[in-house]
Order: C-alpha cells, then structure tokens, then sequence
C-alpha cells in the first residue's frame, strides 16, 4: 500500500517516490528537505522526486541523470553534500527527522 499512491508517480503502479509522498505527508517533511540514494533503474522516479539525490554506483546513464550527485565507491562522500554534515534542509537532524 505505501508504494500505491494515485497522486504520486504514473509511470508505475508500484513506485518508490510513491512511499515518499506517504512519507511526506505524515512526517510534514518537504521533499527538497529529502536526500535520497539509488542505484538502479527502479530508483530513477525516486531520486527525480527529492531536493537531495545520490547515483551511488549507478547502473545505468538514465539513474547518473536521475540524481543531483554521483558516488562511486563509497557513501561517505553523502555526508558532504548535508548542510553541516548531519542536518537536513528543514533544520532537523538526520534521526530526529527519520525516527521523530
């Protein structure tokens, strides 16, 4: 049911920016206040969707294109593209934001 939205994405019925918008909307968390990282094309919708979006070791070019950052190697490089290192855009930290 969370990866079902009708509002959210039409170019799949099951979609991983469709649970974003679930998310979203219960936690009041803007999506530009949103990092997302993917790596493959089931991700793409997801990482369109977000202000924040990491290819890390994309698949394909369309997921390289999909996200705002590129990762190779490791996630460590994630903690840069946070302003501070461990804030989101909203002013919660990162835990704060994801476990309330």
């Amino acid at each position: 049911p969370l990866l079902l939205n009708e509002e959210g994405c039409r170019g799949h019925r099951i979609c991983k920016s469709n649970l974003l918008l679930h998310l979203w909307e219960r936690m009041g968390v803007s999506p530009f206040a949103t990092v997302a990282v993917g790596d493959g094309p089931e991700d793409e919708c997801m990482l369109r969707a977000v202000g924040t979006s990491v290819a890390f070791e994309p698949k394909t070019p369309p997921v390289t294109k999909a996200a705002t950052h590129t990762l190779e190697g490791s996630l460590l490089g994630l903690a840069e593209l946070l302003p501070d290192g461990r804030r989101l855009g909203n002013g919660g930290d990162v835990t704060s934001t994801l476990f309330g």
